[in-house]
């Protein structure tokens, strides 16, 4: 991930808004699910999609250290690519049916 740093832009307002525990500061709009695996590792086996086939959400656990409660990242792709991620969540992600 550290190599990542000089490529990816910090986004502090916009559609991607989290931090660095999470991974989600060096996301970036236009990036792949791929690209996403690769900063944040694998995404929770359940896609949320609502009534926009194009649009889809996937949930990434990071660790806030023990006893604390499930944390996720949720990113929001349309068409395969970032459109919008933020973090410090309790569940993983739902979309508008």
């Amino acid at each position: 991930m550290r190599a990542l740093l000089p490529l990816l832009a910090v986004a502090a307002c916009g559609p991607v808004q989290g931090g660095f525990e999470s991974g989600v500061a060096f996301l970036s709009p236009g990036m792949s699910a791929s690209d996403v695996t690769a900063v944040l590792g694998e995404a929770a086996p359940q896609v949320a999609r609502g009534t926009d086939p194009a649009v889809e959400c996937r949930s990434y656990r990071y660790d806030v250290g023990s006893g604390a409660h499930a944390h996720y990242a949720h990113v929001i792709f349309r068409d395969g690519q970032v459109v919008e991620a933020s973090d410090d969540h309790h569940d993983l992600c739902e979309l508008d049916a």
